[in-house]
């Protein structure tokens, strides 16, 4: 909930702590507002290299706000300047408060800067090369979205994945208060959830992944060597084709991330040598998220919902039973991707996920949840579904909202594969 102060000014502190890796060093750090021609802050400080340090490796910095001894959220498109791949010399960081906290006055902010090796935000794997080739996988370090993404390349010769953070990293705490997890499910009061199966749950979740910036499409297949279909239109795989069946020895989370042979999951492994796989619900809906706690991914928060509220962020997002119609001729990029910029996260099509269904995921009551994987079976035989679809209501298309069908049906897949530093 949005916290309402009246903005005069904000005091900056001028005490500020840093940590940092063994790569570099960081001191002599400054904060001030551009008080009172403007409300944005700078945040200057110096990155030296130690002695038999590496020139040619950058860090990523990450700023970690309080206003005294309360943690503050700083969303990364808050945030400019020396943020990524930063070498040695004097850098600045530079805040914009009114993104954040444009009705907040702080009176004690100050900020530790953490330092860590540069990690990639993008990984392209370009399938009209072979395993082994130069360029076959390549990678960018934008710290925000990446707007060539959304080229034709891009949703049918390529899989773009997106580096999701671990909750335990700087990272993502620093655009979550300091809180190292996620809230799985939806507030009490959120309007048409459904009581039985949304939580809420703290979860925390210790490994970064690669998500696919959008749904599977059938060029993406048939450019892998699994499909037949030349389109850039979203693809619809039944579990089973997708990971192989419970007959074949292959049950999630028993058998873990093994496949059947033949299966299209399979296929993409040795074609690309990467372990995708299905998300869990649990990667599926932080994903989704994008540090967002509001019923949509766009962020609208209100103190009370109406069916028309939820209609008008799915106008943006994806195409639900209100705007009507089939997915099939809807360009992969006809709506606004999220935070992370990863697109169609609110229906056009259901989406898979690992997990057996059950209504309650956590009857153990962990707090948190470490890396739920889901149950080891289901009374129904169904596997969890997220996102919704075109024929499903606004309602039905929320972040929070969880569905389930039998392993045979054919919905829409979204890729995930574990994150692997490229500099190791």
């Amino acid at each position: 909930m949005k916290t309402t102060i009246s903005m005069i000014a904000i005091l900056l502190l001028a005490a500020v702590s840093v940590k940092a890796e063994d790569l570099y060093t960081v001191s002599d750090i400054s904060v001030r507002q551009r008080w009172p021609w403007s409300k944005k802050v700078d945040i200057d400080f110096l990155v030296s290299l130690p002695p038999g340090g590496n020139p040619t490796v950058g860090v990523d910095v990450t700023v970690m706000a309080k206003d005294g001894s309360t943690p503050l959220s700083i969303s990364q498109s808050s945030l400019s300047g020396d943020i990524s791949l930063v070498g040695p010399g004097w850098r600045r960081i530079v805040w914009d408060p009114t993104v954040d906290y444009p009705d907040t006055t702080f009176t004690q902010f100050n900020v530790t800067l953490s330092v860590t090796r540069s990690r990639p935000t993008y990984m392209i794997v370009d399938l009209r090369k072979q395993l082994g080739d130069d360029g076959f996988i390549t990678y960018r370090y934008e710290k925000g979205i990446w707007n060539a993404a959304t080229n034709y390349d891009n949703c049918y010769y390529c899989f773009v994945m997106r580096r999701v953070p671990a909750t335990t990293s700087d990272e993502w705490k620093a655009i979550n208060g300091g809180n190292d997890y996620f809230v799985l499910g939806s507030p009490t009061t959120e309007y048409a959830r459904n009581s039985s199966r949304e939580g809420p749950n703290n979860c925390r979740l210790t490994n970064d992944f690669w998500v696919s910036h959008i749904e599977l499409s059938e060029g993406q297949l048939y450019n892998a060597g699994t499909g037949s279909v030349q389109s850039v239109r979203r693809a619809q795989r039944s579990y089973d084709a997708m990971r192989g069946t419970v007959a074949q020895g292959i049950n999630w989370p028993s058998t873990g991330h093994a496949v059947a042979d033949g299966s299209i999951l399979k296929v993409l492994r040795d074609r690309t040598g990467l372990e995708f796989d299905l998300p869990t619900e649990a990667e599926w809906e932080y994903a989704c998220r994008a540090g967002t706690t509001t019923p949509f991914a766009d962020g609208v928060y209100k103190t009370t919902y109406t069916d028309a509220d939820y209609e008008a962020s799915m106008n943006t997002l994806g195409r639900c039973k209100t705007s009507g119609g089939t997915v099939w001729n809807d360009p992969p990029y006809a709506y606004s991707p999220n935070g992370w910029g990863i697109f169609d996260m609110h229906g056009n099509h259901n989406e898979w996920c690992l997990d057996w269904m059950i209504d309650n995921v956590n009857a153990a009551q962990a707090d948190p949840m470490i890396n739920p994987v889901g149950p080891p079976s289901s009374g129904g035989n169904t596997r969890a579904v997220r996102n919704g679809g075109a024929t499903s209501s606004a309602s039905g298309c929320r972040s929070a909202t969880r569905s389930h069908a039998g392993p045979g049906t054919a919905f829409g897949v979204r890729l995930v594969c574990p994150y692997t530093d490229p500099a190791q």
